[in-house]
């Protein structure tokens, strides 16, 4: 959406708007209307009270960054043309730069007309509606759905029969966890129920349970075992922290990692 080589390849139809008004108010209100109509997929969200986008961080996964001055004024300039009469009394209409204060002043909006944003998830999960956000871009409750770019998810029946649930059932019982030593049936269970929340999180209303991974010997696969249930929702091993050593502490490490809004919060050790 804001590559300019992608731009010059395509025919794209820009709306305008007149840049000479004097009114900012006014001039705010064309420019959310234009933005609202070319939010759609979503790209410019609300999230704790501030504008946001989802950019690429240096590994390339997506995450959500404040939109500051400058990057309104990026958006402005990319995403509208901003016109001028070339001469008074004459129809003539040159492009110009977006006027000067109106990039902070849709910054301070206090209410922008853009969806609400909790998190940034790169697998397909159910919507609190039961629905299935499988499609990139896919927006619902307040979550996005970005997969990487080579990921491809098959069609998916949309009421699967008892031999696809038993054999999706025994894929993971007897060939994902086939290897872990699981002290009984109601570990086992337990375990299952890790890899399924993630995915129907936002069905269930309230709070859901920890889940706490204990073994009697060190080096029987702890940590192997939380990177299994975390890797079908983050797609690769969740980045943990190591439990400290005093409250003040475990009160600063847990308030800075919720911040951040994580699929997944791995206190390992």
């Amino acid at each position: 959406r804001f590559s300019k080589s992608k731009v010059r390849k395509a025919i794209v139809l820009r709306p305008s708007i007149a840049a000479k008004n004097p009114d900012l108010d006014d001039l705010a209100c064309q420019a959310w209307r234009r933005l609202k109509d070319l939010n759609e997929p979503p790209f410019l969200f609300r999230r704790e009270g501030k504008l946001c986008r989802i950019e690429a961080d240096d590994t390339g996964a997506p995450v959500p960054v404040n939109v500051d001055v400058p990057r309104m004024q990026f958006l402005l300039v990319e995403l509208i043309d901003w016109v001028k009469n070339k001469n008074e009394g004459d129809d003539e209409q040159i492009n110009v730069r977006p006027p000067k204060d109106l990039a902070a002043h849709l910054v301070a909006d206090p209410d922008p007309p853009v969806p609400t944003l909790q998190r940034v998830v790169t697998a397909p999960i159910f919507a609190a509606n039961g629905r299935l956000l499988d499609k990139p871009g896919e927006h619902a409750d307040s979550v996005i759905y970005l997969p990487p770019k080579g990921f491809r998810l098959e069609a998916l029946p949309l009421r699967p029969g008892r031999n696809e649930i038993r054999s999706a059932v025994d894929f993971l019982e007897h060939n994902l966890l086939a290897d872990f030593c699981f002290a009984g049936e109601s570990e086992t269970a337990n375990c299952l129920a890790a890899l399924i929340t993630p995915l129907v999180r936002e069905m269930i209303p309230g709070p859901t349970p920890l889940f706490w991974i204990d073994k009697s010997t060190g080096g029987s696969g702890g940590t192997l075992l939380s990177n299994v249930i975390a890797a079908p929702l983050l797609g690769a091993p969740p980045s943990g922290v190591t439990a400290p050593g005093d409250e003040a502490e475990w009160i600063r490490v847990i308030l800075s990692t919720l911040r951040r809004s994580p699929n997944v919060f791995f206190i390992d050790n």
